[in-house]
């Protein structure tokens, strides 16, 4: 084995996350006997129809970053993670008007993390926190 890391990118820190601590998210998706965390199925998805969104495990990894950074470790590609798929990030997008539900009997109904709903909406709100793309924009750059 090699010395020291020089540096950890941020997808590999998820990619551990969801490795150790998929299992112990009880009732989630699993595919071939591996529990998947964090995701949803909706029917306008090709293939497994599988959303990952992943928002406890990508946070952990957004808190690991600064600790890790302060014990000489950098952390790079943090801009690999997505937006958190987060009630308070679509709440805030619904409240402000930027979008609305097709179905306006949606709004204050019941309904659970993997219903087709709240799948769209969690969705959308990992999408609307992308930053925008301008023509002839560079794209970000992927470290830090």
């Amino acid at each position: 084995m090699g010395g020291p890391r020089e540096e950890l990118t941020a997808p590999e820190i998820l990619r551990t996350l969801l490795q150790v601590f998929g299992p112990i998210w009880p009732g989630r998706i699993s595919l071939g006997g591996v529990p998947l965390g964090d995701c949803g199925r909706h029917p306008a998805v090709p293939g497994e129809k599988l959303v990952p969104f992943h928002k406890l495990s990508q946070w952990l990894t957004y808190s690991l970053v600064e600790p890790l950074e302060a014990a000489g470790l950098p952390v790079t590609e943090i801009d690999a993670l997505t937006g958190l798929a987060e009630y308070r990030n679509g709440g805030l997008s619904l409240i402000a008007g930027v979008i609305e539900p097709q179905d306006p009997r949606y709004c204050g109904a019941p309904s659970t993390r993997r219903a087709n709903p709240s799948v769209e909406w969690r969705a959308l709100t990992v999408e609307l926190l992308k930053p925008p793309r301008c023509a002839g924009a560079r794209a970000p750059r992927q470290n830090r």
